[in-house]
């Protein structure tokens, strides 16, 4: 199972296969104003856009405002 992260943004994410669904929601829900590291998995680290153009993200710093919704494939 894995789950993709999807941002306000349109972005979209998957987060490590050590890390659950539940985790994840839990997580932003018990820090609504404080920024949140999620670990992305490595087979699915995406290049970043400008600026890091040509470094790979191998973890998001967010919040809870910034995330759209999840879903689980």
């Amino acid at each position: 199972m894995a789950t993709i992260l999807i941002m306000r943004t349109g972005h979209q994410y998957r987060v490590s296969d050590s890390l659950t669904l539940q985790q994840v929601n839990d997580a932003l829900d018990s820090n609504p104003n404080r920024f949140l590291e999620v670990p992305l998995a490595p087979d699915a680290a995406t290049a970043a856009g400008t600026p890091g153009t040509g470094q790979t993200i191998q973890h998001l710093f967010l919040t809870p405002e910034s995330v759209s919704h999840f879903i689980v494939i």
